[in-house]
């Protein structure tokens, strides 16, 4: 009498399979999950328009949505006794690649100034 093995489950059979059917092993690299998610966070999906979120501080390609939204926020703000804005639209660019290199030119480049402030209005994306 042998050491009986437990049968696989389902999902591991399916995953062995697919995985034989397309030459790949399981010592190749896996997917990154995080790049088939459309989700950059919880705040923004990924996109072709560049926007700076002023209260996190940082760069984002995101959708355009979100950048619409932004440009109404920012609207409305004007208005506002909030002494900075909340997020700053940039560009529409042709594709999320594209966007991806603004993104980084803006955010290691010279000559980029931009304000978050409502007294410095002045705006050079050179």
């Amino acid at each position: 009498m042998g050491v009986q093995l437990p049968m696989p489950s389902l999902t591991t059979s399916l995953f062995l399979i697919m995985m034989a059917l397309t030459g790949q092993g399981l010592a190749q690299d896996s997917i990154d999950i995080d790049q088939l998610s459309p989700y950059l966070s919880d705040r923004y999906t990924k996109g072709k328009y560049l926007l700076f979120d002023c209260y996190r501080g940082h760069w984002v390609c995101t959708s355009e949505i979100e950048f619409n939204a932004c440009e109404k926020k920012r609207e409305d703000e004007y208005y506002s006794t909030d002494l900075t804005y909340s997020c700053l639209p940039i560009m529409k660019l042709s594709n999320d690649k594209e966007c991806h290199k603004k993104q980084y030119d803006f955010m290691y480049g010279e000559g980029h100034l931009f304000y978050c402030s409502k007294s410095s209005q002045k705006l050079s994306l050179n």
